[in-house]
């Protein structure tokens, strides 16, 4: 793999609580120069990223039901359509673990369902984040087979706030 490829893999991501607007632009300008895949912000920064990255390869992707996933089924729909209406391209979609882990699996399930149903018909990529740190393993299965029957495009392990990934 060389250079190039390898920074088409990645993800360049800024969620930190006190980013400031420049430092959103500063990555956003780093990943449309270095070819990187998507740039990750807060749904308030997407519109900065978008107007950078508009004539870039570089998607831009932000976080729904951010950081714990207990937002509402409706509140996290309203999310991606904003965030669709703002400029992204993807969305890291936080599953509701503290539901899954209190055995809500069809909670669960409908909620993942429908909202990779919305990312899908507003040409969104969608990436489930499943917070592994707090799954026993037959949860975290239980997890991946609604994140397989909902059609997300991509899992992902941690957001990263949790205690582990």
């Amino acid at each position: 793999m060389n250079a190039s490829d390898f920074a088409a893999s990645l993800d360049a991501t800024n969620l930190k609580l006190d980013a400031s607007d420049g430092e959103i632009c500063a990555l956003s300008d780093e990943a449309a120069h270095a070819g990187y895949a998507s740039v990750c912000v807060y749904p308030s920064s997407v519109s900065i990223c978008s107007d950078i990255l508009y004539n870039s390869k570089a998607k831009v992707c932000t976080v729904i039901g951010f950081p714990h996933g207990r937002s509402s089924l409706e509140s996290k729909r309203e999310e991606i359509l904003r965030a669709k209406a703002n400029g992204a391209n993807e969305v890291d979609i936080v599953m509701n673990y503290a539901a899954l882990r209190a055995g809500d699996k069809i909670i669960v399930t409908e909620e993942i369902v429908r909202l990779c149903e919305v990312a899908r018909e507003s040409e969104l990529l969608s990436k489930i984040i499943v917070e592994t740190c707090y799954l026993n393993e037959a949860q975290k299965l239980t997890a991946l087979a609604i994140c397989e029957q909902a059609g997300a495009d991509f899992i992902k392990t941690s957001t990263g706030f949790g205690s582990g990934g």
